[in-house]
């Protein structure tokens, strides 16, 4: 006499195991993906560069200006809120404060803060009484306490 049924067969135990194994890879590949997400979403980062940096006497006087271009090179924004000279503040320096400029043939003052974007650039002129034959670290600082350097010798 013939049973209903029994006939059909399962899956063999290695089969079974060999599913088991590839859905856990599945999940823990999917399980990573989302916290190296999740890790990106909490970890944005400041970084400034300094792409040009250099000093040129403009007018002929003797005393130069100096002229430099800041990148945002990080993943959040940026936002400048002085400019140093020697570790003194732009607006601090003696005998009369520097003027910031975004070009000095515009004219166009530069007013702080300036916010920069990821990828954008800032052009930045320092119009001050350089003297010539000098070294001067001009300093960029941000909104959040970094400060960013390079160093200027003027021609």
């Amino acid at each position: 006499m013939r049973t209903l049924g029994n006939d059909k067969k399962g899956i063999t135990p290695v089969v079974a195991i060999i599913i088991l194994v590839a859905v856990a890879i599945a999940v823990s590949i999917a399980a990573a993906m989302w916290l190296i997400g999740l890790t990106g979403a909490y970890t944005k980062t400041e970084e400034v560069r300094f792409t040009t940096a250099y000093a040129r006497d403009f007018d002929g006087d003797g005393t130069s200006e100096i002229r430099i271009i800041i990148k945002n090179t990080g993943t959040t924004s940026v936002t400048i809120d002085a400019v140093y000279v020697n570790d003194v503040p732009h607006s601090d320096l003696y005998p009369s404060e520097a003027t910031l400029y975004t070009d000095t043939t515009m004219g166009t003052t530069l007013s702080l803060p300036q916010t920069l974007n990821p990828g954008s650039t800032l052009e930045i002129v320092i119009d001050w009484n350089f003297q010539s034959g000098v070294s001067y670290e001009i300093g960029v600082h941000t909104a959040t306490g970094n400060l960013y350097t390079t160093v200027v010798t003027t021609p």
